[in-house]
């Protein structure tokens, strides 16, 4: 919100009511699952209003005020200065993470190639659970549903291309990819006794990754402090007249990016600190109701739960293609503890989508 701050100048606050609201709108974008046209309706139902009318009468967020806000740094935390056409950090507090913001921008650019237009996703007036999320293993085109609702037919299929007539479609049931899709999730089951091992594991190394943590947060914070001091001596050469003022906003710019990523690194390692074993055991404990969850979900959520196993899936014929996001494509019809031990450290370096896949499960379906 534009405000006027105790000195009478110009500031900006975050608005306790609808940033919330906003926050969410990117999270859901970012899952992949959700439309335009979905976030309208999601910010009709919870009053998400934009107050930039005259006499201050509040309206429903359209379609093309959401695409505008998706694609907005300042949420992230930077601004665009045109007079030296580039983005810089601002000061004030940002509502979103870098990482969210990259990942909608990637969804928009996804749906944009894939229906060849810069607009973000096409709306349909039927909603259905593999909506953009199949390709043609043929064709590599988006596989369209379709709701047949004649009294002898009230089935609803996927239309592909068939594999041995590229130009010929196919129309396979959706509830045979359902089938398909659940007995993937049961593959996910991994014995408790499996689990228990794994939380002594982790248990066990848990005290040298603190260890390990706590030094690299002090060597970075040194890091940090130095390049702050080297921000200082710069601008102190700048008001001396020593350097140009470009030369200035260039060095200072180079810094600040520096700065920046040296804050990113601070935050995942201090946000790490004892956190990666309850998030993975959690992770596995997911995935071993993966199955029961999706079986006694609801459409929007089934469509959540697919999004967040799958990284990719494709249609040859009636035959499902996929492979799986990390870390489910380790959990799947697990062998023998000496099989997936020596690669915890495969899981620490995807720590960040784990934690993601545990806070949505725990968000969307309300474990």
């Amino acid at each position: 919100m534009n405000v006027k701050n105790e000195y009478g100048k110009s500031d900006v606050i975050v608005d306790p009511l609808r940033a919330p609201l906003i926050q969410e709108l990117f999270n859901l974008y970012a899952t992949g699952t959700y439309s335009l046209s979905d976030l309208a309706k999601f910010s009709q139902k919870n009053n998400l209003t934009n107050n930039f009318y005259n006499r201050q009468e509040t309206k429903p967020l359209s379609k093309n005020v959401i695409a505008v806000i998706l694609k907005n740094p300042f949420y992230y935390g930077e601004m665009y200065v045109q007079k030296y056409d580039r983005f810089y950090r601002h000061k004030y507090e940002p509502i979103i993470s870098k990482a969210l913001f990259d990942e909608c921008q990637r969804i928009t650019g996804m749906r944009s190639h894939a229906n060849n237009r810069a607009q973000a996703i096409q709306s349909s007036k039927k909603d259905f659970i593999f909506r953009s999320l199949i390709k043609c293993a043929v064709t590599g085109r988006t596989v369209s549903s379709d709701r047949k609702e004649a009294k002898r037919n009230k089935n609803t299929y996927l239309i592909t291309w068939n594999p041995n007539n590229p130009s010929k479609k196919l129309y396979v049931p959706e509830s045979d990819i359902l089938d398909q899709v659940t007995g993937i999730f049961k593959s996910l089951a991994i014995p408790m006794p499996m689990l228990d091992e794994i939380t002594t594991h982790l248990q066990q190394s848990h005290e040298t990754e603190k260890e390990f943590h706590k030094h690299r947060i002090e060597d970075l914070r040194k890091q940090e402090d130095a390049i702050k001091l080297k921000m200082n001596r710069l601008l102190d050469i700048y008001l001396d007249k020593a350097i140009s003022e470009d030369v200035y906003i260039g060095k200072n710019a180079s810094l600040e990016q520096q700065l920046k990523t040296i804050r990113i690194d601070r935050q995942l390692h201090e946000e790490a600190d004892g956190s990666f074993k309850k998030t993975l055991i959690t992770a596995f404990r997911l995935a071993n109701r993966a199955s029961e969850l999706f079986e006694s979900s609801k459409m929007a959520e089934k469509r959540e739960l697919i999004n967040f196993v799958f990284s990719n899936l494709a249609l040859r014929g009636k035959n499902l293609e996929y492979s799986l996001r990390k870390p489910f494509d380790m959990m799947v019809n697990f062998g023998n503890r000496e099989e997936w031990l020596p690669d915890l450290d495969e899981f620490r370096t995807f720590r960040g989508e784990i934690q993601e896949i545990v806070d949505r499960f725990h968000n969307s379906v309300m474990l």
